[in-house]
């Protein structure tokens, strides 16, 4: 009996740590965007990081939202003050 307790213990622990992970939400990685580490992600380090990094469904829309100054590449800066302007909207979602 007590064997069977402790199992349904570690269950619902190992259960609420997965759960926990499942929720925490994973954005894209600067430092590993940035290839050449001048600063700046240039569109050629954006298009390899969306091919490594699928799970994160970016594509050229999001990089031209990002380039708030539309020099062509995203600074540290500027991918730090984006937000989306509204969840679900074509502009947050980086469409066209």
């Amino acid at each position: 009996m007590k064997r069977g307790i402790a199992v349904c213990a570690l269950c619902a622990a190992l259960g609420a740590a997965v759960c926990a992970a499942a929720k925490t939400v994973r954005k894209p990685d600067f430092a590993k965007m940035d290839r050449n580490k001048d600063g700046k992600v240039d569109a050629d380090e954006f298009d390899a990081y969306i091919v490594a990094f699928p799970e994160f469904n970016l594509n050229r829309g999001v990089f031209r939202a990002w380039d708030a100054d539309g020099d062509g590449a995203v600074t540290r800066d500027e991918f730090d003050a984006w937000r989306p302007a509204r969840k679900g909207s074509k502009e947050a979602e980086g469409e066209e």
